[in-house]
């Protein structure tokens, strides 16, 4: 939340019935910034809709209100991963016209709600897309 109000990154939230069923983070301040040729891209991460309400256009809304505020902000691309796993999401991303332009080990870590750092193992794909 501490980048959100630095103005770094912005988190989208679906709800209905004051419940989340979806997010996703914009990030405006990432390693992919000047990756594509010098264009400025920013990245999506942390997108996620719940089960129940998958293939219901929530997950395509919420893409494209992210897409939405990069273009507002002047960037030219977008990136977001994938896990490999997940055939899903990567026929939504590529459907969506992004296409897979290299894949990462997925070696990330977090700090939990119980202030322990978590070590991950998600080997993904970086997909891009033009804006």
């Amino acid at each position: 939340m501490l980048d959100a109000k630095k103005g770094k990154r912005v988190i989208l939230i679906a709800e209905l019935d004051a419940q989340v069923i979806g997010q996703i983070f914009v990030n405006f301040h990432s390693t992919w910034r000047k990756s594509f040729h010098g264009q400025i891209s920013g990245y999506l991460h942390s997108f996620r809709v719940k089960p129940g309400f998958r293939n219901q256009s929530v997950g395509r809304t919420l893409i494209a209100k992210a897409e939405g505020i990069l273009k507002e902000h002047r960037y030219r691309g977008a990136v977001i991963s994938v896990a490999r796993t997940n055939e899903a999401a990567l026929r939504l991303y590529q459907h969506l016209g992004y296409e897979v332009f290299r894949e990462d080990p997925g070696q990330w870590s977090f700090i939990d709600h119980n202030n322990k750092v978590q070590h991950v193992s998600e080997p993904a794909f970086i997909l891009y897309r033009n804006l």
